[in-house]
């Protein structure tokens, strides 16, 4: 064997490696949002696009097509390709899995415009700069409740909801009708007026 075909066989042991790890992680990829819906993992694991699995599979096959030793530049070449879209599609994948729902407010604007439809009252504590109102296609606007006034609002008995910003996730027991989601580094809840009357010591930012 010569000097040229052991090397090649050597860079060919370490595509195969290369290779197997795309298959690894794709496979992780896939099980990872099923097995999160009953343990304990973070929940942006369940959101995660299954895409990128399609893309780690193509990426791991094009670093094992046969090459011959003439051609070991171009091989050299697919695999710092493929690394770099592998590394390129985990970190696009991942961020922004993370940060969308930071940012996308559809959900709890679809949620308020239904409560106002079956007739609910609801209110946004603090500051309030419209945001629900396109997104919901909302017919009227919604109450704003200064942290001043947030006290009294709570003091009357008629059903009503309330939008609230905190800095950290409140541990609450949610009903079906209310919804928690992370917003710009902290937490957005639309809670029952009866939910947030026990629990007074948060009616505040």
């Amino acid at each position: 064997m010569s000097s040229h075909d052991a090397e090649h066989k050597v860079k060919g042991s370490h595509h195969w490696l290369l290779a197997l790890m795309f298959i690894l992680v794709a496979l992780v990829w896939f099980i990872a949002p099923i097995i999160s819906r009953d343990r304990p993992l973070p929940p942006w694991i369940e959101q995660l696009p299954q895409w990128p699995v399609v893309v780690i599979l193509l990426l791991g096959l094009a670093v094992l097509l046969p090459w011959s030793p003439r051609s070991l530049r171009t091989r050299s070449r697919v695999v710092a390709l493929s690394s770099i879209t592998f590394t390129l599609v985990l970190l696009f994948s991942v961020m922004k899995t993370l940060y969308k729902p930071a940012f996308d407010l559809h959900e709890i604007s679809t949620r308020i415009a239904a409560l106002q439809e079956n007739g609910q009252t609801v209110a946004v504590a603090g500051k309030y700069h419209n945001q629900f109102q396109f997104l919901g296609r909302l017919k009227k606007p919604v109450d704003v409740v200064s942290w001043f006034q947030i006290k009294d609002w709570l003091k009357d008995k008629q059903p009503a909801y309330i939008v609230i910003v905190w800095k950290k996730r409140p541990e609450l027991h949610y009903q079906d009708d209310e919804f928690i989601q992370p917003y710009r580094g902290r937490w957005m809840v639309l809670l029952r007026r009866a939910t947030l009357r026990t629990r007074p010591e948060l009616a505040r930012p």
